[in-house]
């Protein structure tokens, strides 16, 4: 994990001194913030990608962690968010995804093709990077599973022939370049799908 540090300088107020506060990622992962407080580790960040706040309070700083790992071009998976402290009900509302000073700290979505709407490539990316709640959402995300899919080859004798194989794949209710649907998935003898 690298050490790098983001800084933020807010305006000083009238009687107040202006503070600093930065980010930085230490050796254990963790995401610490630093201000004239002192140091508050505000998430762990896994091998899989996954950020594991440390509360709810920690949390609602999701947008400025967001931004310091866009920033620092460290890999995260937005998928994989959790929070430890709190049941995984409320671990997984977001409702700051759509403040005024969520989205002002985010990058401005890509344009959408008339032909592919919002599922063009770039904006599914970047829904998914960015706001995560919304991209589970508007797309019905709900797991991943085993998608068996077919390939044309050529059989010993030259001849076409199709070869089965499985990947792993994020299930949707809609279909999207990064996802398949739900129907797509394998299914075992109970009629249930594999994971």
């Amino acid at each position: 994990m690298s050490t790098k540090t983001t800084t933020d300088k807010k305006p000083a107020k009238a009687s107040a001194v202006a503070s600093t506060v930065s980010y930085s990622i230490n050796d254990k992962g963790q995401v610490v913030r630093t201000d004239h407080k002192g140091d508050l580790v505000l998430a762990t960040l896994d091998e899989a990608g996954g950020l594991a706040y440390e509360s709810k309070a920690t949390r609602k700083l999701h947008p400025a962690v967001i931004r310091y790992l866009n920033d620092e071009k460290i890999p995260f998976n937005a998928d994989l968010v959790t929070t430890k402290a709190d049941d995984k009900a409320e671990a997984e509302t977001l409702d700051d995804e759509h403040t005024a000073e969520f989205n002002a700290s985010i990058p401005k979505p890509p344009k959408k093709t008339p032909e592919q709407g919002d599922k063009t490539p770039r904006y599914v990316e970047w829904l998914k990077t960015h706001k995560p709640k919304t991209y589970r959402q508007k797309y019905g995300i709900v797991g991943s599973g085993t998608v068996t899919k077919w390939r044309d080859t050529l059989d010993e004798r030259g001849r076409p022939t199709k070869v089965s194989y499985q990947v792993q794949a994020i299930l949707s209710a809609r279909k999207t370049h990064l996802t398949e649907k739900i129907e797509a998935a394998d299914q075992n003898d109970d009629g249930e799908t594999e994971d």
